[in-house]
């Protein structure tokens, strides 16, 4: 055997001994100790099994009422929350390490009182086409008193900065907002204008200007109600979180059918469960040499080094 040989030996064991971690979906949620504007809703992070609904306890947050999730180009985790005073509700944007749950304040959304600014982001997406963070607005003034209809905003993941697109001309509960893997924005929730029945409706909006251009009633519809909602990367399914789930507790893991709206209950979550969002890690080439990699690269170059030594002295003699 030549060394030029050897050489391609060790370097073909070196190349299949190398691995490749592959991006895997790991689905996160939010729940408080409490449920609405309740003054003891401190927040806590969960990952969520998407085929049985099982979670597992991550930490704490350290923030009120997180209600809305979404994992930015960068591989933050950024989410909605609450700081409000007295008489007054503020929205602000935090990120959450996923792996304690410990979230940082980022910034200050907006507050009730102040004009083209929410006082609630129920939930947010991200469009990785555009590179722009999306919330759903409530408690929202712009250009006269609070209503509660909800807004389409545009944030800032630097400095929570939003702006408002546009009114969508829905009354809202239970309000998720999700951006699908092709490019459509859909909105969820409790529609209050269709009192004195509230039925569960799944939107398609205008990103550019909040208009609505579909509506698809939820299935069975009946004061469904989701609060959190994000696509599979993996499989392009609709998830939701859903504060009227049909079980004890009330609060369930369901998906949405986006062509005829059906809901599919996977399982019972935590009370008071919230936001949800897939985290997917990215692939990367990393150098994972096995044991036997090792132990054959090895004794291929002790072979290779025994021969250059015996022709050297070969040729000496």
């Amino acid at each position: 055997m030549t060394i030029n040989k050897l050489l391609l030996s060790v370097t073909t064991l070196f190349i299949l001994s190398y691995g490749t971690s592959y991006a895997q979906s790991v689905l996160y949620g939010a729940a408080g100790e409490s449920c609405g504007d309740a003054p003891n809703i401190n927040a806590s992070l969960y990952i969520v099994d998407p085929q049985t609904a099982e979670t597992t306890f991550i930490g704490p947050i350290g923030f009120d009422g997180v209600s809305g999730m979404a994992v930015l180009g960068d591989g933050r985790v950024v989410a909605s929350a609450n700081a409000d005073l007295p008489q007054l509700k503020i929205a602000v944007l935090i990120e959450i390490n996923p792996f304690t749950g410990q979230g940082t304040l980022i910034g200050q959304i907006g507050d009730e009182t102040n004009p083209g600014e929410c006082g609630r982001v129920p939930d947010l997406t991200y469009d990785p086409a555009t590179d722009t963070l999306y919330g759903a607005g409530k408690k929202c003034r712009d250009g006269g008193a609070s209503v509660d209809e909800t807004r389409l905003l545009e944030i800032n993941p630097n400095t929570a900065q939003a702006t408002i697109i546009g009114n969508t001309g829905e009354d809202l509960a239970g309000t998720g907002l999700a951006m699908s893997p092709g490019g459509t924005l859909y909105l969820a929730g409790n529609s209050g204008n269709s009192l004195p029945i509230v039925n569960g409706q799944l939107f398609t909006i205008n990103p550019d200007n909040a208009q609505i251009t579909s509506n698809t009633p939820l299935i069975p519809m009946t004061f469904a109600s989701p609060n959190g909602m994000d696509f599979d990367p993996d499989t392009g399914v609709l998830f939701t979180s859903d504060s009227n789930a049909p079980n004890t507790p009330r609060w369930g893991l369901e998906t949405i059918d986006t062509q005829s709206g059906v809901l599919t209950l996977i399982g019972p979550l935590p009370d008071c469960f919230d936001a949800l969002v897939f985290f997917q890690s990215k692939p990367r080439p990393i150098p994972t040499l096995s044991m036997w990699g090792i132990i054959a690269a090895a004794a291929v170059l002790g072979f290779a080094a025994l021969v250059v030594i015996r022709r050297r002295r070969l040729a000496v003699n």
